[in-house]
This record gives structure tokens, sequence and C-alpha cells, in this order.
């Protein structure tokens, strides 16, 4: 089952955003912006979310450098094994959902 990607649902995007907004938000001295900001990260990628799991697994993607294609590939097939694994995909769309709903809510469509 072969789903198209989707960056508005990239919960890697999505989190670099949100620190990106807050730094933003810091040097122009917005401290309740920060403040609502930093309740989301809390709130949705707190350790026992399944947001907070596929950031893990999409962050050790992003950092890994410097392999051969033989052993990316590898790990690209344990990436997948783990999201199937490891993730209740009905309660990580959920969160996703839940997630991207509230920023637009609080902070407006396509701000974050």
């Amino acid at each position: 089952m072969s789903k198209m990607h989707n960056k508005k649902r990239n919960v890697g995007i999505i989190y670099e955003q949100l620190i990106l907004y807050m730094c933003n938000k810091m040097l122009e001295n917005k401290k309740d912006d920060v403040k609502r900001a930093s309740k989301v990260v809390k709130k949705y990628f707190s350790k026992n979310t399944q947001l907070f799991k596929e950031y893990k697994l999409f962050k050790a993607l992003v950092n890994t450098r410097g392999i051969d294609s033989v052993l990316a590939t590898s790990i690209i097939q344990e990436a997948k094994k783990a999201c199937t694994d490891h993730f209740h995909e009905n309660n990580l769309e959920s969160e996703k959902s839940n997630l991207i709903f509230e920023l637009n809510k609080n902070f407006g469509k396509g701000n974050i």
C-alpha cells in the first residue's frame, strides 16, 4: 500500500517550523507567542506520543551521513519496518490531524 507524501503532514518539517517560529518570536520579544508555541510542542511531542516516535525516526534518517548505498538501502528498509511495527497508524494520523488543526486555529492557516 503506497501513499503519496504530503509535506504538510511531515512531522520533521512541522517540528522544525515550530522551533523556527519560536526563535523568531523570541527575537521579536513576543513572549506570549513563544509560550503558545512551546505548549503545542510539549503537548504533541512529549515522549509518549506517536508524533515523538516518528520525529525520532525522521531525525535519525536525516542525520545519517557518509554511508554507502547498500547500507543506506538497508537503513531505509529497517525504517519502513519500524513504521509498520512500532506505530499505531490511526493514532499517529489522529495526532497529526489534531496538531495541524491546533496550529491553524492558534497561529492562522499557513503561518507554521
